[in-house]
């Protein structure tokens, strides 16, 4: 049985019992490394702002918050995605940050090249960048 054979036969909820776990050096889970490095770069700084408000606005906290309260910290939330935008990315990782921001997590679509320009600048960027390392 070859690796494609076995990865069809097994159920997604069995792989995660036969796989080794993914993480760094010090066994750390994926996402607790990332958290280290985040505000490492401008980047990163802002996001973790981003983010924090966003965790902020989906908190119990704010259930009791009007309408409009609720709608002026969302917009704050999003000018706060647009901003991060204009922020020159130093890493790979600083796009990703980028396209999280401004997408919500995916629950947004992302924008194209007329309202983001400078996203998919750098996007063309990393893949030029990533061609010359192949």
């Amino acid at each position: 049985m070859n690796r494609r054979e076995l990865m069809l036969s097994v159920p997604a909820v069995a792989l995660g019992a036969i796989l080794p776990a993914q993480g760094d050096a010090a066994g750390a889970a994926p996402h607790e490394a990332c958290q280290v490095l985040q505000s490492e770069t401008p980047v990163g700084r802002a996001f973790l702002g981003w983010s924090n408000l966003r965790d902020q606005i989906n908190s119990p906290a704010f259930s009791g918050v009007s309408e409009a309260g609720f709608n002026l910290i969302v917009s704050r939330l999003d000018a706060d995605a647009t901003e991060l935008l204009a922020i020159p990315c130093q890493t790979p990782r600083d796009f990703i940050l980028k396209v999280i921001a401004v997408t919500d997590w995916g629950g947004v679509a992302l924008p194209d090249e007329t309202r983001a320009p400078e996203l998919w600048a750098e996007a063309r960027a990393l893949v030029n960048w990533a061609y010359r390392i192949i």
